[in-house]
């Protein structure tokens, strides 16, 4: 191991996560629909309360801050799995950011992870 080398982040990309989140079957891509509801393709909705943050991936474009993302690993009650792609700092969705935090209040937030 060197000593002093520049850390190296696990995804240089967003694609790259995206890949990876879906080779562990995180197929859906998920929309905030508001607060307290989000929503895939086929429309099928789920309340803050039916979600579990799995994996949350952070994606620093170091050039240009205001295309910084969270990539979200999200997972329902029902099993279906998805992803939330929404920017962070000083471009987060207000929105958003309400609802991943409705999410992580949930007192059983992961326990079977």
């Amino acid at each position: 191991m060197e000593l002093n080398s520049p850390r190296k982040d696990p995804y240089s990309s967003v694609s790259q996560v995206e890949r990876d989140l879906e080779k562990k079957g995180f197929k859906e891509k998920f929309s905030v629909k508001d607060e307290h509801t989000i929503h895939d393709a086929d429309n099928r909705e789920y309340s803050s309360d039916k979600i579990s943050i799995i994996e949350l991936h952070r994606i620093v474009d170091r050039e240009n801050n205001s295309q910084s993302l969270m990539v979200i690993g999200l997972e329902a009650e029902d099993g279906n799995k998805g992803i939330l792609k929404t920017p962070f700092g000083e471009n987060a969705d207000e929105t958003v950011d309400r609802f991943l935090q409705n999410v992580d209040s949930k007192s059983s937030l992961n326990k079977k992870y």
